[in-house]
């Protein structure tokens, strides 16, 4: 199998337990997500790939949390999106386009 490329990372803040899946902005420099999903037994996790794969059309299997699998915090890291075209396509998503 193939190495995987140096991924892009970003630090997230997610509220589980919403009334829906919601990109909501930045705070304090994190990138803040709502899931609807519990948070337990990785529930929130995998909604959480599960959302951002939809949102940002990339396979799933390219997302991965690396830190906060525990926590509210975390870092994701993607294989096949660079910061530039994640940057464009949450800009345009938080601007409602």
């Amino acid at each position: 199998m193939p190495a995987k490329e140096s991924p892009f990372r970003v630090n997230l803040k997610i509220l589980p337990s919403a009334q829906r899946n919601e990109l909501t902005g930045y705070e304090n420099g994190l990138l803040k997500i709502k899931i609807a999903a519990q948070p337990e037994k990785g529930k929130a996790n995998k909604a959480l790939v599960d959302y951002l794969s939809e949102l940002l059309d990339t396979p799933k299997s390219e997302i991965e949390i690396c830190r906060g699998l525990s926590g509210r915090n975390k870092v994701v890291a993607f294989y096949s999106l660079s910061q530039a075209d994640f940057e464009a396509k949450i800009s345009a998503i938080l601007r409602g386009s």
